[in-house]
């Protein structure tokens, strides 16, 4: 494999591992890692629409006048510029999430697969990308009808071109400068398109800027001038973000608890964000051997460095790249969570774009760590990529076969209302503004449906004048769905039954919650 040097700041020379061609054995690799990835990821491909994902296929359904109106969804427009085009062929829920999520979440693997056998070592980037692959937490947001694939892909995306740009290597100079200058300005179009993608990607920008300014120094102005692309085109839409900022702002104040929901809190933030990188959709505090499996997995991570850093083929330096990529993962976590003191951002999903990252820093301890002569730290190498790959398949087939941790089925829960209840004597009643949002895209009018009008119900008497109108009904469905939110004295349940409603049966829905049904007393199914 060849190598090429880079000169850092200080005139030290560090070696890279740096192949542009793929061999005869990088392309079964690939082969078997696209295959594995794609195969992993289509199951529940064309499940139900939870309500963010059916808010967002409402929204991409209006007319293309309408497409930059999102001001109550608190993301950039460029996912819905996408699936507006997309659903013009088919609305259908695995087309939609095909094009979001899934080709960008592909596409990812493949890019880490690439960052990591020529920047780092071909086994780094076959450990990493296998990782990634299997791992059930890109696997379910590469099925999400949101930006966290999306958003994540330019991420790794940026960091590649930024890595190819750091170690170019062209004999003839003309030619290394001409491709050094394409190499920048792609970079910065790239984070233009991440600046649309996610609110969260300045924290790229800023993380690219630390690892330049910590190893690479000077290469940083000729970072910098390109990044004026994505920051002045960013600019444009400026004014739609502070609005959207402005509307989130409000949802808070009239929406008490809201807060809890969008965010984690900030002492558990960093602890969760890392398990759900590895353990994914497992809800860890339903199992006792994640917290086994988290301390066994660090014991060997740790045994691994020591064992690289002890080792005569690595100096602890600035110039390492298990310090270099701890860097940008550690950027990538540290600056959204200290935002977050101000401005509750940080969950898990959002900060999927550093989950690369992790699997890049664990990989390449495995690999430098081998050494043919320490049967041990083989032995601790070979236990650590076995442990992280149970786990991965164990977390994506609970995922597979688990109801409890899929998304919401408002599909499956509006087909059995329909079965059992006529539409012409049945309203769906809810405590909020408008019908949520899966019930919409499901439901396409069938039943007539009714609001409370607002999204905090603090006053019976005035519920009671709201929802006069289920006298005129026969049957009535209440949703007890982030009604802790909105209705948390449980007024709305007690004002049907005192319009002479009886309660015949609570439907039991997965991640939905309970369905109240009515009958009114002269009236049986």
């Amino acid at each position: 494999m060849r190598t090429t040097s880079i000169t850092t700041q200080r005139g030290q020379m560090n070696q890279v591992p740096f192949s542009y061609y793929l061999t005869k054995s990088d392309r079964w690799w690939l082969i078997i890692l696209l295959i594995l990835a794609i195969v992993m990821r289509i199951p529940h491909l064309n499940g139900s629409f939870w309500l963010d994902e059916a808010a967002q296929a409402l929204e991409i359904t209006r007319p293309t006048s309408q497409q930059l109106l999102i001001e109550n969804d608190f993301q950039p427009p460029l996912l819905h510029i996408i699936l507006h085009l997309a659903q013009f062929i088919s609305t259908q829920e695995w087309w939609l999430r095909l094009i979001g999520a899934f080709i960008p979440g592909i596409a990812t693997i493949l890019l880490l697969f690439e960052m990591g056998r020529r920047f780092y070592s071909k086994s780094t980037g076959i450990i990493a990308s296998l990782f990634l692959a299997t791992s059930s937490f890109h696997l379910f947001y590469s099925q999400e009808l949101r930006p966290y694939s999306l958003s994540c892909l330019f991420t790794t995306w940026s960091f590649y071109l930024l890595f190819s740009a750091l170690n170019s290597k062209k004999n003839d100079a003309k030619q290394k400068t001409k491709a050094l200058h394409s190499c920048w300005i792609k970079i910065g179009l790239i984070n233009l398109l991440g600046l649309y993608s996610t609110y969260l990607y300045p924290f790229v920008l800023i993380a690219q800027a630390v690892y330049l300014l910590v190893s690479y120094r000077l290469f940083f102005p000729k970072w910098l001038k390109p990044q004026l692309i994505p920051l002045g085109g960013f600019l444009l839409w400026l004014p739609s973000f502070l609005s959207q900022l402005q509307a989130g702002q409000l949802l808070r104040q009239t929406l008490p608890g809201w807060e809890q929901v969008v965010s984690t809190g900030q002492l558990k933030a960093l602890p969760l964000i890392l398990a759900k990188f590895i353990f994914g959709v497992l809800k860890l505090s339903e199992l006792r051997w994640p917290i086994l499996a988290s301390v066994f997995l660090g014991i060997c991570l740790l045994i691994l460095t020591i064992q690289l850093f002890r080792s005569k083929k690595v100096i602890i330096s600035i110039n390492d790249k298990t310090v270099q990529t701890s860097i940008v993962l550690a950027s990538l976590l540290l600056m959204p969570w200290l935002i977050s003191f101000w401005v509750p951002i940080v969950q898990p999903k959002r900060l999927l774009i550093a989950q690369p990252f992790l699997y890049l820093i664990i990989s390449w301890l495995i690999s430098q760590a081998w050494s043919p002569k320490k049967h041990l730290t083989q032995f601790i190498s070979v236990l650590t990529v076995l442990l992280i790959l149970f786990i991965n398949f164990f977390s994506s087939y609970s995922y597979y076969t688990k109801s409890s941790l899929q998304r919401e089925n408002w599909r499956d829960l509006n087909t059995y209302l329909r079965a059992r209840f006529p539409s012409n004597r049945s309203i769906a009643l809810f405590a909020f503004e408008e019908p949520f949002a899966p019930w919409q895209w499901y439901d396409q009018n069938y039943f007539l449906t009714l609001t409370t009008g607002t999204n905090h119900l603090d006053d019976p008497e005035i519920i009671e004048q709201k929802i006069k109108m289920i006298s005129e009904f026969d049957f009535v469905f209440v949703f007890d769905y982030l009604t802790d939110l909105s209705d948390p004295k449980g007024y709305l349940l007690q004002t049907v039954k005192d319009y002479g409603f009886q309660e015949i049966e609570v439907i039991d829905q997965p991640n939905i919650g309970f369905v109240h049904v009515f009958i009114r007393d002269n009236n049986r199914v």
